[in-house]
């Protein structure tokens, strides 16, 4: 989204294509991934995230996709897929917090810099 406004390069990293439809089911008391502490995940905040959506981006040339084959939450299929054309790297393996990231950083470090 920020990319897309402000039209500057991003890096995205296993990113949700579709955060709201991807975060939907989660809505309710959940717990701080970081700790015990609760939270409600409120209905209002998947709205908020429809409206921030990005349909398609505008230069691929902008993006860099780092997907991990293993991510056990988003489908790198479809990361792949609404980043055609821009510079990829698809991991074999790895998850979904990119373990290896950094194995991969002087490939990002290019790509900030280029």
């Amino acid at each position: 989204y920020l990319a897309e406004k402000y039209g500057c390069k991003a890096v995205v990293l296993n990113p949700a294509v579709r955060a709201a439809r991807e975060l939907a089911p989660h809505v309710g008391m959940m717990t701080s991934y970081d700790s015990d502490e609760p939270f409600d995940f409120r209905p209002e905040y998947i709205d908020e995230l429809k409206t921030l959506q990005v349909e398609s981006i505008s230069d691929p040339a902008r993006y860099f996709l780092m997907a991990a084959k293993g991510d056990e939450l988003l489908d790198w299929m479809e990361m792949r897929e609404f980043y055609q054309g821009a510079q990829q790297l698809i991991l074999e393996g790895s998850d979904h917090g990119i373990a290896d990231y950094a194995d991969h950083l002087p490939r990002v470090l290019e790509f900030i810099s280029s």
